[in-house]
């Protein structure tokens, strides 16, 4: 879950965008006044979180998943797409 955080330093209020796990935290500047478009942020904010962090395990499975098929004959590729589909 995002969440806005306020930090008061002097007299000026600054906002910042917020989202933890259990493996890392993240935090985004957004200014002296909270935006009015602050939902899109937050949305935009956990979908780079998250693609930050899934996004090489992914495109590893994939490139994995690729080799593997090349080293298939059609014929197993063929049995296991209509096994799948």
């Amino acid at each position: 879950m995002v969440i806005l955080v306020n930090r008061k330093k002097g007299n000026k209020n600054y906002y910042y965008l917020k989202h933890s796990t259990r493996k890392r935290q993240k935090e985004k500047y957004l200014g002296t006044q909270i935006p009015k478009n602050i939902k899109d942020l937050k949305d935009n904010f956990l979908l780079e979180f998250y693609r930050e962090e899934w996004a090489p395990q992914l495109d590893e499975i994939f490139q994995s998943n690729k080799k593997l098929k090349k080293q298939l004959s059609p014929s197993i590729i063929r049995k296991t797409a209509v096994f799948l589909s």
